[in-house]
């Protein structure tokens, strides 16, 4: 092996570093295997700040302090030696020079040995909308040199100018502002002129800023302006008032204002109003010496008090400071003020009091023409009404004694109050005060009827005081008044006293004296004179006042002297020792007239009273034959008038006014009247019924007895009484015997509708409960109404069978009543003895129950034989109607539609066995199954197979002779052709692989071309052609915008698929490169591809084709799927889908 192979390692060193040369090495035998030359490790020396970075033979670099020792090859071998300087990161923050954070923090990265300024570094002095880097501003010069050195230990860090370890960096910025600046001042008198001690200083007073951000935000005003001054203008007036666009800052007011104010770039600051203030003064009225009058009813004259102004805000006035005096105000008049009392405003003060002095709307008129100045009214001044001196005297009322009202409680005291004429009630020269129990003190108190003395107290005088309240007096200045209470009149009279008779002696009672006119409890003293008797008669009774009471001294009392003391004779009312009765008597219609009598009580006697009939009277007597005869009745007996005087004569103590009546009965008589007994048969008239009784038993000329015959009611058969209705037989008791009635049964008549009875159908269904059996009957019977089904006999129609109980089972069945039921009837209708054929039977219907539900069946259409061209299977559903007895539990099935006929699809290359018909199923009573008819295809196609070769032309344009030539890409379809349908089917066996547009100088191009998957299809593809337009790059000064243009679109919006061609420029497109990212966009049978030149895409795009129709790209329908489809599919199937190797090398 030859040894003159090198080793060179070449160090390429920082600036400003010692020289380190090259070093070149020869192999040498090994040191273990002397065959084997190798070359010694090398030390790489070390730069502090810096990492020494190795490349072998221009391969990629490592960070390395050491190249290895290792064994030479058969060539030379170079190490490059590069170093790089280390770095440190520190992180920039972004805030206002409020504190607020503006932006996200950034990390710079500085080099070794660098010195970095942040606020003019392009990737720290990042540009914020809104806000200015002041890079000269003191508030970021700790940013302007940020050094990168090594620290003890050899790392690169960052410090400030004074050799501070940092970490961060804050960059304060400045907040763009827009301001409009106004100011303000106070009136002080001076003028606007510029001329002395007098004047406006030239400089502005009270400043106002408003800032608004870039967003149109009004930002908080901070500004410093005590700097600024005026040099140039002066105030237009002295007067109070708003001086629009007088304030401007520029020049060096400007710069000053900028300096104070770093925190703000101003972009504009507007020119702004200056206004004056109109000047705080008080005005205060004062009176000096307080003025008084007496009342005199007059009201105040005109009076003028004095004004002074004085400023409230520290300022003066001068040189127009003074009483009474203010500028722009004119002379003060009466006229100027008014007055008020108590917060209320008096027109012309007249009563007494203490009046404040007020600017009446004159002088606030006044006041308010005073411009310059904000005046404050201030009420000091006062005008005093003194009270006059008056007198007054108590009333003297007084009222009727009525035992407990005292003088003190007399309500209508009052004072009469003298005063000045003309001031007092109606204008004239009195007050009239009224008093209460509170204002007076009486001397001495009580209710009798004398005369009571009162005065004022403290509180009435008060009272008094406050009701003249423009006078003034004292106790002493009031006469007494007094309170005189009258004798009330009151008179006593006495009622008639009567009494009856009863051996005793009698008086007037207190309870007949009535006195009037005396009050409360009080009780008049007197005495009744001539006040008792026993016997009948009559005497007057007198009234006599005791003397000395001292009730009596409270009234002036009127007597009468005319009451009479009666005593009546004893009534015998009530009295059972003076009673009388008239005695009772009964006689028997025919009798004579009875001898008439009274029975009196042990207090009375009848002896010599001398009574007989004529003494009574009989009430309402009746008589016949002639007057011969009480009629039968009762009758009120009693002595009459006649009669009671007799009585009353032989008993003159008592009045005879109770008299008990008596009665004569006389009872009617007695005859025996006999019924007879007859009878009829149900349904019949009723005959004329029959009596009898003893005529001889009639009295005198009587001839006949009132009666009517009947029976009981009813014509049911039975037996009924007769009886005797007595009529109009005053003087007669009949007396009845009752006789009896008999109804027999009637027959009944078989067809008679009147007396049928039929048993009513009757129907259920089966599994139900047996319904109630009922009958139905005649209009002239009863139906019994407690029949139960115990009480009818069924038999089965079908096979004339009676059924034990009631029948459960499907059938009709014969109804009729049994004896039991018959026996029912007869009870309900007594009066018919019935036939049997009077009975009707009826009909008693079991129906099946049947329920009806559905079930669905299906016929399947199942095609085959054509392939993928084989039609999907058709399904055809129908339903029944399922009808199951209750009672079989057997099933009907009944198709309620049919299924529809279908006609087979025709298939190009092959023949059918035929359309399926349509079929209505037949009712059946077996469950149908689901179906299926098959419908075969036979092919019958004659197929040739071809290739042909497509191309397509990439075409340059626009470069001058600088063009490319053109690129000329070919795919290969295998074509199927169907000779029995004449359908052909292509299918590409390649791809259109993606072009890369030549770069060429001082042009721009439309884009690289992409890579195009063809699609197979049914239509005959064609050769095409895709343009790439070049354009110049135009220069500065030629007038074009340097921009590259849009890359041409040939196709006009018509997708290339690569399988048609009309010639450059038309129906062709171009997928322009986006340069960035290398990746190519098209747009391939309406799907959007991202393409790179890897063709990672590649396979989504072919599945992407192959999921769409032919011509069309709709998506594919697999149901629907068109006939050439078919074979396209037969032709895939034998080609498969193939692309073209490309050459990866």
């Amino acid at each position: 092996m030859s040894l003159s192979k090198r080793l060179t390692i070449l160090f390429p060193l920082p600036a400003g570093t010692t020289a380190i040369p090259s070093a070149t090495q020869s192999a040498v035998a090994g040191t273990t295997d002397p065959t084997v030359h190798e070359y010694a490790a090398v030390q790489i020396t070390q730069i502090p700040g810096y990492t020494s970075w190795v490349s072998k033979n221009g391969a990629a670099a490592v960070a390395q302090t050491t190249i290895p020792a290792e064994a030479s090859g058969s060539d030379d071998e170079t190490y490059d030696v590069t170093y790089v300087a280390n770095q440190a990161s520190i992180t920039v923050n972004y805030v206002d020079y409020f504190g607020n954070t503006i932006s996200p923090s950034t990390e710079f990265t500085g080099n070794y040995d660098d010195v970095d300024n942040l606020t003019t570094n392009a990737t720290t002095a990042v540009v914020i909308d809104g806000y200015t880097l002041g890079a000269t501003d003191a508030a970021n010069t700790a940013a302007t040199k940020v050094y990168f050195v090594l620290d003890a230990d050899g790392n690169v860090v960052a410090t400030d100018a004074s050799g501070n370890p940092v970490t961060s960096i804050t960059l304060t910025y400045e907040t763009n502002v827009t301001a409009t600046v106004s100011g303000t001042r106070v009136y002080d008198g001076l003028d606007g002129q510029d001329n002395g001690a007098t004047s406006e200083q030239d400089d502005y007073k009270n400043l106002t800023f408003v800032l608004t951000d870039s967003k149109g935000n009004v930002l908080d005003s901070n500004i410093d302006a005590s700097d600024v001054a005026n040099t140039g203008i002066y105030y237009e007036s002295a007067d109070a008032g708003k001086y629009p666009a007088t304030v401007s800052i520029n020049g060096k007011n400007l710069a000053d204002l900028k300096t104070a104010n770093p925190q703000y770039n101003f972009l504009s600051i507007s020119t702004g109003d200056y206004t004056i203030t109109a000047a705080p003064v008080t005005a205060t009225i004062t009176s000096d010496n307080t003025v008084t009058k007496v009342y005199d009813g007059t009201a105040v004259p005109g009076y003028v008090p004095s004004v002074v102004f004085a400023r409230t805000d520290g300022g003066t006035l001068i040189p127009n400071e003074g009483t009474n005096s203010l500028d722009q105000i004119a002379a003060w008049t009466a006229a100027d003020f008014t007055y008020s009392l108590n917060g209320t405003t008096v027109a012309n003060p007249t009563d007494v009091g203490t009046y404040t002095i007020e600017f009446s709307d004159a002088g606030l008129a006044k006041l308010a023409a005073a411009t310059n100045f904000a005046v404050t009214p201030v009420y000091l001044g006062t005008y005093t009404i003194t009270a006059a001196q008056a007198t007054a005297t108590l009333s003297t009322p007084s009222f009727t004694y009525d035992g407990t009202t005292k003088a003190s409680d007399e309500t209508g005291l009052f004072a009469t109050v003298n005063v000045l004429a003309g001031t007092g009630d109606d204008g004239g020269s009195t007050v009239k005060v009224a008093l209460t129990s509170d204002d007076v003190s009486f001397t001495t108190d009580g209710t009798d009827a004398v005369s009571y003395g009162y005065s004022l107290t403290d509180a009435g005088l008060i009272t008094v005081q406050n009701a003249v309240k423009n006078y003034t007096l004292t106790k002493d200045d009031v006469t007494g008044g007094s309170v005189a209470i009258d004798k009330a009149n009151a008179t006593i009279t006495v009622d008639d006293g009567t009494f009856g008779y009863d051996g005793t002696s009698h008086s007037i009672p207190d309870g007949n004296v009535t006195v009037t006119g005396a009050v409360s409890d009080d009780q008049l003293a007197y005495n009744l004179t001539n006040n008792a008797r026993t016997d009948a008669g009559s005497q007057t009774v007198g009234i006599e006042l005791t003397a000395g009471s001292l009730v009596n001294s409270n009234y002036n009392i009127t007597t009468t002297d005319t009451a009479q003391l009666t005593i009546t004779p004893a009534s015998t009312t009530g009295n059972e020792n003076a009673s009388v009765k008239t005695d009772n008597q009964s006689i028997t219609y025919g009798d004579a007239t009875p001898t008439l009598s009274v029975t009196v009580g042990s207090d009375l006697t009848t002896t010599d009273a001398g009574l007989t009939n004529a003494d009574y009277t009989i009430a309402n007597a009746q008589y016949t034959n002639d007057g011969k005869y009480l009629a039968a009745g009762s009758y009120t007996v009693t002595l009459n008038a006649s009669g009671i005087a007799k009585l009353e004569a032989v008993n003159p103590n008592y009045k005879i006014d109770a008299v008990q009546t008596g009665t004569i009965t006389v009872a009617p008589k007695q005859i025996k009247v006999t019924a007879g007994s007859d009878s009829k048969v149900y349904g019949t008239s009723d005959p004329t019924l029959d009596s009898n009784y003893d005529h001889s038993q009639l009295v005198g000329n009587d001839d006949q007895l009132d009666y009517a015959v009947s029976r009981a009611a009813g014509e049911d058969v039975g037996s009924y009484f007769e009886t005797i209705t007595v009529g109009d037989n005053a003087n007669y008791a009949i007396v009845p015997v009752a006789g009896r009635f008999t109804i027999t049964p009637k027959g009944t008549n078989p067809g008679d509708v009147n007396t049928t009875v039929t048993v009513n159908n009757a129907s259920s269904s089966y599994g139900e409960s047996a319904p109630d059996f009922s009958i139905t009957v005649g209009s002239d019977l009863n139906n019994p109404g407690n029949l139960t089904n115990a009480d009818f006999t069924f038999t089965n129609k079908a096979t004339g069978e009676v059924v034990a109980g009631v029948p459960t089972n499907v059938g009709n069945y014969d109804v009729s009543l049994n004896d039991s039921g018959k026996a029912k009837v007869a009870v309900a209708n007594p009066n018919y003895k019935f036939n049997d054929d009077s009975f009707i039977s009826g009909t008693y219907t079991i129906n099946d129950v049947i329920t009806h539900s559905e079930i669905t069946r299906t016929r399947t259409i199942h095609y085959t034989g054509a392939g993928v061209r084989t039609p999907g299977d058709v399904e055809q559903t129908i339903t029944y109607d399922v009808a199951t007895s209750k009672a079989t539990g057997e099933s009907v099935y009944t198709p309620l539609t049919g299924y529809a006929a279908v006609n087979t699809p025709a298939i190009a290359g092959f023949t059918n066995s035929g359309n399926v018909a349509a079929w209505l199923p037949a009712t059946a009573t077996t469950k149908p199954n689901n179906s299926t008819v098959n419908v075969t295809y036979t092919p019958t196609n004659d197929i040739e197979y071809s290739e042909i070769t497509v191309t397509r032309t990439i075409h340059y344009v626009g470069a001058g002779n600088q063009t490319p030539h053109d690129v000329i890409e070919k795919v290969v379809y295998k074509v199927v052709t169907n000779k029995t349908t004449g359908e052909v089917s292509y299918t590409p066996q390649g791809v259109y692989d993606a072009v890369v547009t030549p770069d060429v100088a001082g042009y721009t191009n439309s884009g690289d071309v992409a890579e195009l998957v063809p699609s197979a299809t049914m239509t005959q593809p064609e050769d095409s052609t895709v343009v790439v337009n070049y354009q110049a790059v135009s220069q500065p000064g030629d007038g074009e915008s340097g921009n590259e243009t849009n890359p041409t679109n040939p196709g006009k919006g018509n997708n290339d698929n690569g399988n048609s061609s009309n010639g450059v420029g038309d129906n062709n497109s171009v997928a322009p490169t986006n340069e960035n990212n290398g990746a190519n966009v098209s747009n391939i049978s309406n799907v959007k591809v991202v393409g790179n030149k890897t063709n990672t895409n590649r396979t989504a795009l072919i599945h992407a084709n192959k999921e769409k129709l032919p011509q069309t790209n709709d998506n594919n329908d697999k149901t629907g799927a068109i006939a050439g489809l078919s074979l396209l599919g037969l032709t895939l199937g034998m080609f498969g889908f193939k692309r073209r190797k490309r050459d990866e090398n």
